[in-house]
């Protein structure tokens, strides 16, 4: 048995790898079809908006049914939905190519679709692959390969799409992502069959009730509550930063899109190798804690130590330590996550924990669009530092961080032994 365990992982992440690289073909269609093809940002704006809107609303519900469900089905069943709306949307683009007002809607209405099926696969891989192996060593490998699959859904699809769009048009986009929907379908099911996992119901039985527990829980165990405070407030930023202020800071220096594609490429390859060579080698010759503390000084340094500089080959080097430094803090702290969560509450937990790290996003957006109408990108990526001082100060200071990486839950999940009241 153990040694399919990572056939059954890597089958896992090959899902969500695919399920999610078709959902980003499908927004790139969206940006390629509203502002090249029809000039018509206000519409790209309002389905973005929804987006963003139906994955707040749909993350908790999430967590019910994964905990409610088997896993591995809610998984086939979202890849599915994906792939339905993969086939809906290219017989309506090659049909009716031509733009109305039935095809803002429709549009809108498979936005949110996928933006729910995506709600659902999100939270598995912390609740799913504990699950797959109890043992804590393949949890955090396949933590660790998932996290480094990380950047291939953000830019596999954009990358992609935007070949495609330029030299084949926009409906090899969705024949493209039609076809990762449906290996992703292929790929579920297949893991569905040969994953026989339990269902480990808890107390909750209705609904609302449910939905409300899992959000408590995370906020009432100081150790998810501080990691989601410390994710949030660098979500803030964060994401603002990669998609807008970098760009503009790269750009008003006179440089192009290849050089922001570099950039990120080297982000990437800093998230990839550092949950496969860096991470191993940290944890062993530093520990756990100090590990994740450098990775929020590299984060600090990478983001401020942009400001300083316009040699774009420092910036890729920059990218890359970003990206090292992104992964060392996620990749230990999820593992142990993982692993520190009881057997019928991860859904619930993770899905209330991604909640309130995304919701931070949008305001950081209208934050840094305001600023940037009376300040340089330089001048908001330099002052960024106010934000990540107090986050570094909380992780090398906390004792709860400390005790969440320094906790052994090979007998009982750590949650359950401290926090015996919150999961009865």
């Amino acid at each position: 048995m153990i040694n399919k365990i990572p056939y059954k992982i890597y089958l896992y992440i090959i899902s969500d790898v695919f399920s999610q690289v078709s959902y980003r073909l499908f927004q790139v269609f969206c940006t390629w079809y509203y502002i090249q093809h029809y000039n018509q940002e206000e519409n790209l704006a309002s389905i973005m908006f929804f987006v963003w809107l139906s994955s707040v609303l749909f993350l908790p519900i999430s967590g019910i049914a994964l905990e409610k469900y088997r896993k591995t089905s809610v998984l086939s069943i979202s890849c599915s939905i994906i792939c339905i709306c993969s086939i809906f949307t290219l017989a309506y683009y090659h049909f009716y190519t031509n733009h109305n007002n039935y095809t803002d809607i429709i549009f809108l209405v498979v936005s949110i679709f996928l933006s729910a099926a995506s709600s659902f696969i999100l939270p598995l891989g912390v609740s799913l692959i504990p699950e797959i192996s109890s043992n804590q060593n393949e949890t955090a490998f396949g933590i660790r390969i998932k996290s480094s699959t990380f950047i291939i859904n953000l830019f596999l699809g954009p990358m992609l799409g935007g070949f495609l769009a330029g030299t084949l048009g926009g409906e090899s986009i969705l024949v493209t992502a039609l076809i990762f929907s449906f290996l992703s379908v292929m790929s579920s099911l297949y893991l569905s069959i040969k994953t026989n996992l339990k269902i480990v119901k808890n107390t909750q039985e209705r609904f609302i009730f449910a939905l409300t527990e899992g959000i408590k829980r995370t906020i009432k165990i100081k150790e998810e509550r501080i990691v989601a405070i410390i994710s949030s407030g660098s979500n803030l930023f964060l994401v603002p930063f990669i998609f807008l202020l970098l760009p503009s800071k790269v750009i008003s220096e006179g440089n192009t899109m290849v050089d922001i594609s570099i950039i990120e490429v080297c982000l990437g390859i800093g998230m990839l190798l550092s949950p496969i060579v860096f991470i191993p080698y940290l944890e062993k010759s530093l520990g756990k804690h100090t590990t994740i503390c450098l990775g929020q000084i590299l984060i600090a340094f990478s983001i401020f130590s942009f400001s300083l500089t316009n040699n774009l080959y420092i910036q890729y080097l920059l990218g890359f330590t970003l990206g090292v430094g992104l992964n060392l803090f996620n990749v230990i702290i999820n593992t142990c996550r993982a692993i520190s969560i009881p057997d019928g509450y991860r859904g619930s937990m993770e899905s209330s924990f991604l909640l309130l790290c995304m919701i931070t996003i949008p305001t950081g957006f209208w934050i840094s669009k305001l600023y940037l109408n009376t300040f340089t990108a330089n001048d908001i990526i330099s002052s960024s530092i106010i934000i990540y001082i107090p986050s570094l100060l909380i992780v090398i200071m906390s004792t709860s961080i400390k005790n969440i990486v320094g906790s052994n839950s090979e007998n009982q999940p750590y949650y359950k032994t401290k926090y015996k009241k919150l999961f009865v």
